[in-house]
């Protein structure tokens, strides 16, 4: 409803940036409690 190209581009982006973030602790192998911590740190 009224959302423009470059909003939705953004969450894109967010989403992506995060998505790697995850896959960065995960490879560098940080215990998954730890992932957890991150990710309500982030979504808070």
């Amino acid at each position: 409803m009224g959302q423009t190209p470059r909003l939705s581009l953004l969450g894109v982006v967010l989403v992506m940036a995060f998505a790697y973030g995850v896959w960065i602790i995960v490879t560098s192998g940080q215990a998954a409690s730890a992932d957890a911590c991150l990710g309500y740190a982030l979504c808070r």
